[in-house]
């Protein structure tokens, strides 16, 4: 009878501890800190100046901690993109601009990659993007984690 009470009284202690230890749960509401961006692709001139994909892409991966966003953006190889962020809560806005002038007669693979921490269960990112010719910012792409 003892054997049976200590046998219950261990399983509550366990369960109890268990269920108290959140280690690695993901946390609701948390504002994603921007860690460092990358720019890869015909940012860092391989010399290959056209396109590999001849499309546009946007998504996510998770590394430890961290929460990865890539988008590749195909434009012309003479663009001048600049990039700028805005965090608020769970939602990342992201502001592209070309501010060349299309010029060569090729299309080249531009690569952002955006490094997150200390981000929240759900985080939204949207893309916008705008040029010399295009002065107001229209939505590129949207993504929600998860």
């Amino acid at each position: 009878m003892k054997t049976k009470k200590l046998i219950i009284v261990l399983a509550l202690l366990f369960f109890i501890s268990c269920s108290e230890n959140n280690i690695g749960d993901v946390q609701p509401n948390k504002t994603p800190e921007l860690d460092k961006t990358e720019y890869l692709g015909c940012f860092i001139g391989h010399g290959n100046r056209n396109s590999s994909l001849l499309t546009d892409t946007i998504y996510y991966e998770q590394w430890n901690d961290t929460l990865i966003l890539n988008i590749s953006m195909v434009r012309n190889c003479a663009a001048c993109l600049t990039d700028s962020l805005s965090i608020e809560n769970d939602s990342v806005n992201i502001y592209i601009t070309d501010s060349c002038l299309p010029a060569a007669n090729c299309m080249c693979d531009f690569e952002f990659k955006y490094y997150f921490t200390g981000y929240g269960e759900n985080v939204f990112f949207s893309v916008y993007t705008n040029s010399t010719w295009e002065p107001e910012y229209i939505l590129w792409g949207e993504l929600t984690y998860p």
